[in-house]
């Protein structure tokens, strides 16, 4: 049976974490007295995956018959228009741009990607650096193929996630840029202005991502 001394600890661990947080126990303190439990449940999905914030999306790769990165690239067209998402158009007549085809021209199509899980980044955001730290001590994966993250990006497309727009979602590839061995990154974007669009550049330890961006880890141990 619990007494007061047990109550007591509580209120003390409840005041603790309002001084480090104040508006966010506050909030979730506030559901639980007025005994608002769908608000509730919906605010404590968002946990803390290490500096990361996790609010319990995974990308799960589509199956596909496409035996080319073109044609994975067509099929994530297809998702796309199916859901009536503006795409942005590049010097190639495409949403993508040419460098994702070039900078990697011996790219396969790989049919062994494994789950991801989508978290964000939190206040203050955080360069890519940190990120690839943050990673390694959650003992986590942050790269992947090519392919395998645009399959993911077709079952994210399938879930809804780009139905909004400003959704900015980033990923570490596993391929090197052929001409200089550059680790790159992969960009998969509905931008504020709701056209939506894919790209590559080169990966920075300096470059900073801003709050809210989603970064891809690949760990089949995190869709559990």
């Amino acid at each position: 049976m619990k007494n007061l001394t047990d109550l007591m600890a509580l209120v003390a661990t409840l005041i603790c974490n309002f001084i480090k947080n104040p508006e966010t126990v506050y909030r979730r303190f506030e559901f639980f007295v007025k005994e608002e439990w769908e608000d509730l449940q919906g605010e404590v999905k968002i946990i803390f995956f290490g500096p990361f914030i996790d609010k319990g999306r995974i990308a799960t790769p589509a199956s596909t018959k496409a035996t080319t990165i073109l044609e994975l690239l067509q099929e994530l067209k297809k998702e796309l228009q199916a859901r009536n998402i503006p795409l942005y158009k590049y010097s190639n007549g495409e949403f993508y741009h040419p460098d994702t085809l070039t900078w990697f021209p011996n790219a396969k199509v790989h049919n062994n990607g494994k789950p991801s899980k989508l978290v964000f980044l939190p206040q203050g955001g955080m360069t890519e650096g940190k990120m690839k730290e943050s990673a390694e001590k959650l003992k986590v994966g942050h790269k992947d193929y090519l392919s395998n993250y645009i399959e993911k990006v077709i079952d994210l497309v399938k879930q809804g996630f780009y139905d909004e727009p400003a959704r900015y979602v980033g990923a570490f590839l596993e391929e090197l840029k052929e001409d200089d061995q550059a680790v790159c990154k992969l960009w998969a974007i509905r931008d504020s202005d709701g056209r939506f669009d894919l790209y590559v550049s080169k990966a920075l330890e300096s470059d900073k991502w801003f709050a809210g961006f989603g970064l891809l880890l690949s760990n089949e141990n995190l869709a559990t």
